[in-house]
């Protein structure tokens, strides 16, 4: 083989490569488009009143999760697909910021079914798909390669769509839930303090950026629990106004 022919098969190898990524950057887009419009779904449920019934309040999480379920099904699977024999780590920052956006909205909905943190089993679990293409000596299953560090940045995101929640409810009456909020914020500040101290973690640009704004979260809403305690007994409580001053 001469050294022209190596070198065409190394340009036919890279432009394989950048073919991929460039399907793999426009999954991702999609992904994080698709779990946006779950999460505001989501934020539609708080921002509903308790009189607006349950049905209704039912069928708004009852429709994100359907979102969820074909982001799961169609566009992830698509990228477990993309990366099925490929070395995950040339591909993952390619499609990282969409499966955090997926995990974040997912995490909410957990979140507001379960009053919990849902897990990464549980996440890794409904990323494993049937392959119906397989060979006889081949897996009879396609398993998305869930990242660790993906898992633990989607969970300070999840802070600040908790903080939003934590003054929506409020807005609408709801002076108990801002409490239970706070505390799972404060075990999750615990955490990444406590990631942060053993140095023992690859992304410690991204996870410094993101305790930052955990820390603003965290504030927000112990003002929030302030003035519910305080303010909220001493003064006619005026939940609109307390909205506006937060947001």
């Amino acid at each position: 083989m001469s050294v022209v022919d190596i070198f065409l098969k190394y340009q036919e190898e890279l432009d394989l490569k950048h073919e991929k990524q460039e399907r793999l950057v426009k999954l991702s887009r999609d992904v994080t488009i698709q779990s946006k419009k779950v999460i505001f779904q989501i934020h539609r449920h708080f921002d509903e009143k308790e009189d607006a019934g349950e049905n209704k309040n039912e069928d708004i999480l009852r429709e994100a999760q359907q979102k969820l379920d074909f982001i799961r099904s169609s566009l992830i699977r698509k990228i477990t697909e993309e990366i099925q024999f490929e070395d995950v780590g040339k591909f993952h920052k390619s499609y990282s910021s969409g499966i955090q956006e997926y995990l974040e909205a997912v995490m909410f909905l957990y979140y507001k079914k379960n009053g919990r943190l849902v897990s990464f089993a549980e996440v890794q679990k409904d990323l494993i798909y049937s392959n119906d293409e397989a060979s006889s000596s081949d897996k009879n299953y396609l398993k998305f390669p869930l990242s660790v560090t993906d898992y633990v940045l989607s969970i300070a995101d999840l802070t600040g769509e908790l903080m939003r929640q934590a003054v929506t409810v409020v807005s609408n009456g709801n002076t108990t839930l801002p409490f239970l909020i706070l505390h799972f914020l404060r075990d999750v500040q615990t955490f990444f303090l406590g990631l942060k101290s053993t140095g023992n973690y690859s992304c410690k640009k991204e996870l410094s950026q993101k305790l930052s704004t955990l820390n603003e979260c965290v504030t927000k809403v112990e003002r929030v629990c302030f003035h519910i305690r305080l303010r909220g007994s001493e003064y006619n409580f005026k939940f609109m106004q307390l909205e506006e001053e937060f947001n």
